[in-house]
């Protein structure tokens, strides 16, 4: 049964667009028993998900950047990229806004502190930047943090955060 909860829940977490075809009457038991025991239930849900395409995250391969620079600003080319902040010293990367840097609406950019130095993030100006509680550094050595692009000078940081 921990297994059944487990798959539904990932069914649940799917985009509605991923299942398309894939029907309760498809692999639900009926009412009368004809569709099997809970790990029927399992195989023919496993099999339907792997038929009809869905794959996990693993078909998304980063480009990894490596700044040098204590004190960065992003960059168009960085959306939809892993940068490694990888520094000894304190950092500040610099989230621009859309006249100076045209990363598109909906662009995401993730960011690993692989370095010992405390990383935060700043707003250029008029650029807002919202995070829990408005923390804005990372809060630890090799903790990953996402920023995602909602509108021309809003950006959300969701992760790990500091003040």
């Amino acid at each position: 049964m921990k297994k059944l909860f487990i798959l539904l829940i990932l069914l649940l977490a799917l985009p509605t667009t991923c299942i398309a075809g894939l029907w309760p009457g498809d692999w639900l038991p009926t009412s009368t028993g004809s569709g099997g025991d809970n790990q029927t239930l399992i195989t023919r849900l496993a099999t339907a998900l792997v038929t009809s395409g869905i794959t996990a995250k693993q078909d998304k391969v980063y480009t990894i950047k490596t700044p040098t620079t204590k004190a960065y600003t992003l960059v168009l080319t960085d959306a939809n990229c892993l940068i490694m902040a990888d520094n000894a010293s304190a950092q500040t990367y610099t989230i621009p806004g859309t006249t100076a840097v045209a990363i598109p609406v909906g662009g995401q950019v993730d960011v690993v502190q692989s370095g010992a130095g405390k990383l935060t993030f700043a707003g250029a100006g008029g650029v807002t930047v919202n995070s829990l509680l408005g923390n804005k550094a990372v809060g630890a050595r090799y903790v990953g943090v996402t920023l995602v692009k909602t509108d021309n000078a809003t950006w959300y940081i969701f992760g790990n955060l500091q003040p």
